[in-house]
């Protein structure tokens, strides 16, 4: 009997071993879990607050920019001399009777149209080259200078050849254009 009991209690024992080692093991699983849910949430909340504060840093730069809205057009690239015309268009968030807008590309100021509240210059630009001009405003004797990434180009001679470009990238290549009696070349930059 005293060992039937002893059988007994070691088998009770190693029963209870092996539930708590299943229990335990249920517990570290939930742990992993709730740890990885915690990871998941933080970095969600992280990016929303990025999200957050990009819209709060594009909302302060709109509140103080002095433009309202502005676009820019290419026209059709001249072969004779590789340029092309760009159409710049620009609406000054306050604009008065005599308010005057330029733009101004390193020194040269291009006068700009002015049609209701809106301005609009043509400007002839080398493909080669950029696009970036500065917004100078007059008004009254007033002169406000700015600059709208809205109206910027970094390289023309990737706007006009976007497509090509992109293949450029996708495959690592050399392309050669014709432009009149005019070779481009592109290439993907080096790394």
């Amino acid at each position: 009997m005293k060992k039937n009991t002893i059988h007994i209690l070691i088998a009770i024992l190693i029963i209870s071993n092996v539930i708590l080692f299943v229990k335990n093991g249920n517990l570290q699983r939930q742990i992993e879990n709730t740890n990885a849910e915690m990871n998941q949430l933080s970095g969600s909340i992280k990016n929303d607050m990025d999200t957050i504060y990009s819209n709060v840093d594009e909302m302060l730069k709109q509140k103080a920019s002095l433009i309202e809205s502005a676009t820019t057009e290419m026209g059709e690239i001249n072969v004779d001399d590789v340029t092309v015309p760009l159409i710049f268009t620009l609406t000054p968030k306050e604009v008065s009777e005599s308010t005057v807008v330029s733009l101004d590309f390193d020194g040269e100021l291009f006068p700009m149209e002015k049609n209701g509240t809106t301005f609009l210059a043509t400007v002839n630009r080398d493909i080669f080259g950029d696009a970036l001009p500065k917004i100078v405003i007059q008004e009254e004797g007033v002169k406000k200078i700015t600059q709208d990434d809205r109206i910027g180009i970094r390289s023309i001679k990737e706007s006009v050849f976007q497509h090509q470009c992109q293949a450029l990238e996708a495959n690592r290549a050399t392309v050669t254009i014709l432009l009149g009696e005019k070779e481009i070349l592109l290439q993907t930059p080096r790394k």
